[in-house]
């Protein structure tokens, strides 16, 4: 009876849908904020409890200006994020920006409701050396899928004994 509840249990949890718009470079290599927000995307996919979505994966469905014109958006419109977010049922949006201030490396990364904008994850990291960021990428990636999770009750992992 016991493996039987985990298993239904498992079966009728639904992943929280999150969409990774990817991370804003600001101060240093577009390539930069590129591998780091596919690292973040990468490691927040590894949580059972989330399923992301990342651009590429709605460019490879639909092309670029299929996807403007599907959502009447004009080239750096803002609205279309939160457009986007909502045709992809998600929950949330994971953005953020990679910064360089002087020689300091600096990681912000966000979650935000999909609904009504609201912070549900925010957390900065600094580093000296670019590479030491996708060292905190791991952590951050980590401690979001955990409070997003949290947060829409995400999948409940309950044990019984047999």
């Amino acid at each position: 009876m016991g493996t039987l509840l985990l298993t239904l249990t498992l079966l009728a949890a639904q992943p929280v849908p999150l969409a990774a718009v990817g991370l804003k470079a600001s101060g240093v290599e577009p390539t930069l904020a590129e591998a780091l927000s596919n690292t973040l995307a990468t490691r927040l996919r590894e949580a059972p409890s989330l399923k992301v979505t990342t651009p590429e994966d709605v460019s490879a469905v639909l092309g670029l200006e299929r996807q403007r014109q599907l959502l009447g958006c004009s080239e750096g419109a803002s609205s279309c994020t939160a457009e986007l977010a909502g045709a992809l049922g998600v929950k949330g949006i994971v953005t953020g920006e990679v910064a360089r201030i002087g020689t300091t490396f600096q990681l912000s990364v966000r979650v935000l409701n999909a609904q009504d904008g609201s912070v549900l994850f925010s957390s900065m990291e600094r580093r000296t050396d670019a590479a030491a960021l996708l060292d905190a990428v791991d952590g951050l990636a980590r401690a979001a899928a955990a409070r997003v999770t949290a947060h829409f009750g995400g999948p409940a992992v309950t044990s019984s004994s047999p």
